[in-house]
C-alpha cells in the first residue's frame, strides 16, 4: 500500500479541517462513530478505533458514510465511498486491545442532491483549507478535546 504522504500528494481537491463536533457513521461498519479530520469535494479522512487485526479498508472497501453535526443533528446520509488508504498513524500511546487508525475515502458517484448537500456542509462546517503537505493537528490533542 502507498504511504500516507504519497496518497496526500495525489489528492485532486483542496481539503479543509472540520469543526470538532462533526462526526460520521460508517455503514455497514458497526463500531460506532468516527472522527472526521478533513474533507474535500472528492472525499474525506477520519480516525476510527479498530480492534486487533481489523482494517476497515480490507473489511469494507466500498461503503456508505453518514456525516452529522453532533450539536444540532444536521446530517448528510448515505454518501457512497471507497477506501483509498487505511494506516496506523504515529501515536504517543499505543493501548491494546484497540488501535486508532486513519482512513481516507473517495466519494463515489454522488447524486446531484448529495453534491449540493456536500457543498453546503463544507460552507457551514469547515474551518479552513489545509495547504498540501501540511498535516492535521496531532492525534493526542484531537483525542484530548474529543474525550474531555
Amino acid at each position: 500500500m502507498e504511504s500516507q504522504k504519497a496518497v496526500f500528494d495525489q489528492r485532486e481537491n483542496d481539503r479543509s479541517s472540520v469543526k470538532d463536533w462533526i462526526f460520521a457513521i460508517i455503514d455497514p461498519y458497526s463500531s460506532g462513530m468516527v472522527k472526521i479530520l478533513d474533507v474535500s469535494r472528492g472525499g474525506l479522512a477520519f480516525h476510527y478505533v479498530a480492534r486487533p487485526n481489523e482494517i476497515l479498508l480490507t473489511k469494507f472497501p466500498n461503503f456508505h458514510i453518514h456525516i452529522f453535526d453532533a450539536r444540532d443533528g444536521n446530517c448528510l446520509v448515505k454518501l457512497p465511498c471507497k477506501a483509498v488508504y487505511d494506516v496506523e498513524p504515529a501515536q504517543e500511546c499505543h493501548e491494546e486491545p484497540f488501535k486508532i487508525r486513519r482512513c481516507g475515502v473517495r466519494f463515489e458517484k454522488l447524486l446531484g442532491f448529495q453534491t449540493k448537500q456536500l457543498k453546503g456542509f463544507m460552507r457551514k462546517y469547515t474551518i479552513r483549507e489545509i495547504p498540501p503537505g501540511i498535516g492535521v493537528r496531532p492525534l493526542s490533542i484531537r483525542l484530548e478535546r474529543l474525550f474531555h
